[in-house]
């Protein structure tokens, strides 16, 4: 007994709902809808009379909350004067205020009750109302939404205009333009073709600033290579290249500092891969006659106007001679300069003691200065002073030899083909001169290019200035970082 006092003590607690279900057929399929069998059982179940009687009273039933709520809006341009907390006071204002007829609507203590013809009036003056109202509030919803996203927008581009200002951070870069969306945030689905005007700019901004950012990782990397393999010193040399032409984009310091040590790392790694080049495959540099751009010993001798003895000059064209060479030994083609190079070489001669010559100092600068002043003999003056000092049986004209050449490895370097073959005899120089030579070799094509030739009065000095230099050339030892 107790058990069914708690059951029906639940029971009073609810609120009670009459469910009716309705057959559609009674084949018990679906999709199958059979009206006649539908009426019958709404008509025996008495929905139909219920449905009438409740037409006969109030079927519109509304709190005092919800009426007030729904209809206030039907008297446009009125200030009610009834408390906003009065629920049933403004409902009375609402009916009072309309221009119509609202004497069958009933005001209960809980509830305005209404039948369907008052009901179509008030849904009808709402409706109307709302067709005013609706668009003011469109208007002021929407203004608000395009202000705050012109906000929202300035916001984003002032972030990104700071990230372009700075220029070089491409973290602060990726940050702004990641924070774009975030700010702007649903409204983008809004606006989906506006955005802030500086962000195209700044994603491509973007682009070359990872130009300089994959570099530095390259430069980073490659300059600490202290023994470099060929493939290492081309990528080094393409990086190097791409950052030379990407100047115009902002650089940090470290970049900059990074670029500079990758230009000197590059210098490093041509001069040690040509070192261990030199060291493997030296032997085919030392015959100069192997220079692909050396003129034809037959065709050399042909120069000589006495026949007699074309064949001991055509043997001894590689090697030291007391007499001037009678044409070039470089394949020279333009006559004046073939006549220039014969100069040069009696120039050499006189300057070394093989021939006599009141002033030999002035013999040896126009011999230098011949290769300062004509690039297309610089080949050839190198070619003379090695053959000068190949197998020269005067140890004096030997070491004036070699004291030239110092002073025109200072003043120019031969061309890239022949560079090898020049190498190569500095390796046979005496006493300490073979590094000398090289390292004076590397400053002259690396450095700072000599501007001029040696007067007669400066070859001494110069001489003397190099053969105290014991220093290997800074471009030969890797660069400190």
């Amino acid at each position: 007994r107790g058990q069914l006092n708690d059951l029906m003590s639940t029971l009073y607690e609810t609120e009670s709902r009459y469910i009716r279900c309705v057959k559609p057929n009674n084949d018990q399929m679906p999709n199958k809808f059979e009206a006649p069998l539908v009426v019958e059982q709404l008509r025996y179940s008495g929905v139909f009379e219920a449905v009438k009687i409740r037409k006969q009273g109030y079927p519109f039933r509304l709190t005092h909350r919800q009426f007030a709520f729904r209809y206030r809006c039907i008297n446009q341009g009125h200030n009610y004067r009834a408390s906003t907390r009065d629920d049933e006071a403004v409902c009375r204002e609402v009916l009072k205020t309309a221009r119509q007829d609202f004497s069958d609507v009933a005001i209960g203590k809980t509830r305005v009750l209404y039948r369907a013809k008052e009901h179509k009036i008030l849904k009808l003056l709402r409706n109307l109302a709302l067709e005013s109202i609706v668009p003011v509030c469109q208007k002021v919803i929407r203004g608000g939404i395009h202000r705050e996203y012109a906000r929202r927008i300035e916001k984003a581009t002032a972030g990104l205009r700071h990230a372009m200002k700075v220029g070089n951070d491409i973290d602060l870069m990726d940050e702004k333009i990641r924070a774009v969306e975030g700010i702007i945030g649903p409204l983008y689905k809004v606006f989906p073709k506006a955005k802030p005007v500086n962000l195209d700019k700044a994603k491509a901004h973007r682009v070359k600033l990872k130009i300089w950012k994959d570099l530095e990782a390259t430069f980073e990397r490659l300059t600490k290579v202290n023994n470099p393999s060929q493939s290492q010193l081309d990528e080094l040399e393409n990086a190097v290249a791409e950052a030379s032409d990407n100047l115009d984009i902002p650089r940090t310091d470290r970049q900059n500092k990074l670029f500079e040590l990758a230009r000197r790392q590059v210098i490093y790694m041509q001069i040690k891969i040509n070192e261990e080049h030199l060291d493997k495959n030296g032997a085919k540099y030392r015959d100069l006659r192997a220079f692909r751009g050396l003129r034809d010993p037959k065709e050399y001798a042909k120069k000589k106007v006495i026949p007699l003895g074309r064949g001991k000059l055509e043997e001894g064209m590689c090697s030291w001679a007391k007499t001037k060479i009678p044409t070039a030994l470089t394949r020279i083609q333009d006559k004046a300069l073939d006549k220039i190079a014969t100069q040069s070489h009696l120039a050499l001669l006189s300057y070394m003691g093989d021939k006599k010559n009141p002033n030999p100092e002035e013999m040896g600068a126009r011999f230098v200065n011949n290769g300062v002043q004509h690039s297309e003999l610089r080949d050839e003056i190198f070619a003379q002073l090695i053959k000068q000092t190949t197998n020269n049986p005067n140890p004096a004209s030997a070491e004036r030899g070699w004291d030239l050449l110092s002073v025109v490895v200072s003043s120019f370097v031969p061309s890239e083909d022949f560079a090898n073959f020049v190498k190569m005899h500095f390796r046979s120089a005496p006493g300490d001169m073979p590094q000398q030579l090289t390292s004076a070799y590397h400053t002259t094509k690396y450095g700072e290019k000599p501007t001029s030739g040696p007067s007669a009065g400066a070859l001494t000095g110069m001489i003397s200035s190099f053969k105290s230099n014991k220093e290997r050339s800074r471009f030969s030892t890797m660069p400190s970082r």
